[in-house]
């Protein structure tokens, strides 16, 4: 099992402009196929504290119990609302808060540790947990890297570098005159292409991205977009 932690979940559902947005998603959707992903129910409450400023009770209560359907994860040990909360003796809790955690990463780690057949603990803050759990701690890109995409083609990993490079130069050269559905567009026909043309149009997007400072003629550049607002000629 992959016990992820609530960051993972929370830039997906909260931090969109986020740079690590795409492969978090990525990372999600991975663990969503195979079906293998945990939580606790720690961290569900604290999903739902995080955003329940922005939400009203109806709201906060289908977050709590849709998102595990959502994201196809189990909660640990259940997320049934009338069930008490897990049993950590203090004396677990001081054992990790003497490796100076802080209380909140503590009372997960003293949870997790309790768990068998927990393989991976998976956040953005693996530093945080390496030196103090007895399963590895990564973050979501090396669980891709070393997992998913440790067996990939040629193809896939051309692929996924050029999504990457267009993920964060979108992020950062967008302006309002280009539709985020033409983003979108640009994003599917690269994705289709072969790795020689992907390998080029990369080489493209970096001289251009690196002369140019402005979206438009950036895209234009690449003579995908014959008007911002035109249609792609060759996406159906």
């Amino acid at each position: 099992m992959i016990f992820i932690d609530s960051d993972v979940f929370l830039i997906d559902l909260r931090y969109k402009r986020d740079p690590k947005f795409y492969e978090n998603k990525e990372f999600l959707q991975k663990v969503q196929k195979t079906a293998n992903g945990v939580t606790s129910i720690f961290n569900l409450l604290e999903i739902c504290g995080v955003l329940s400023f922005d939400l009203n009770n109806q709201q906060l209560k289908e977050l709590f119990y849709y998102s595990p359907l959502r994201y196809n994860v189990k909660i640990l040990p259940t997320s049934d609302e009338s069930a008490r909360l897990p049993i950590l003796a203090v004396k677990q809790i001081m054992q990790v808060v003497a490796k100076k955690v802080a209380f909140g990463d503590a009372l997960i780690i003293a949870f997790v540790e309790k768990i068998e057949g927990i393989s991976t603990f998976v956040s953005w803050n693996a530093k945080h947990f390496v030196s103090r759990l007895s399963i590895p701690a990564v973050t979501p890109s090396d669980f891709l890297k070393e997992v998913f995409y440790k067996n990939a083609s040629l193809k896939e990993i051309l692929k996924k570098t050029l999504q990457e490079k267009l993920t964060r130069k979108f992020i950062i050269w967008y302006d309002k005159e280009v539709s985020f559905l033409d983003i979108v567009k640009g994003l599917l026909f690269f994705l289709r292409l072969s790795p020689a043309v992907v390998m080029l149009t990369v080489a493209v997007f970096n001289h251009f991205s690196s002369h140019s400072n402005n979206l438009r003629l950036l895209l234009q550049s690449f003579l995908l977009f014959p008007g911002v607002s035109s249609p792609l000629p060759l996406l159906p």
